[in-house]
């Protein structure tokens, strides 16, 4: 059996709180360097974020309001009922004018018949 002696257990003891603070140094070292690509990393998602925000906002500006929308469409179906007004009464003009030439052929044609028999 082996008797401990003051040194012994001193130089274990150093040994050891050496071992430690080697194990505690690298554990410090692997901590920064997990925070470096962290902080990479944050800054990769930040920058695509901003990205992802200027992109939004250029499609956003696209876009045409409820309100403004509405606007066009009331405008457009006033319009539209006045093109079809116009349509509808061009429509009963123009059938009126035909009537009317119709009419004049058909005196011109009996007219013709008329003078063709006195003549």
């Amino acid at each position: 059996m082996v008797i401990a002696t003051p040194n012994w257990d001193l130089r274990v003891a150093v040994q050891e709180l050496t071992v430690e603070i080697a194990v505690l140094t690298e554990r410090l070292e692997a901590s920064k360097d997990a925070l470096k690509v962290q902080a990479s990393e944050y800054a990769r998602r930040l920058m695509e974020l901003n990205n992802a925000h200027e992109r939004a906002e250029r499609v956003l500006g696209t876009y045409v309001t409820r309100e403004s929308f509405e606007q066009t469409i009331r405008e457009l179906e006033g319009w539209r009922r006045a093109v079809d007004g116009d349509r509808a009464s061009s429509s009963g003009r123009n059938s009126t004018y035909t009537s009317v030439i119709a009419i004049v052929f058909a005196l011109a044609a009996v007219a013709a018949q008329v003078w063709g028999a006195i003549h």
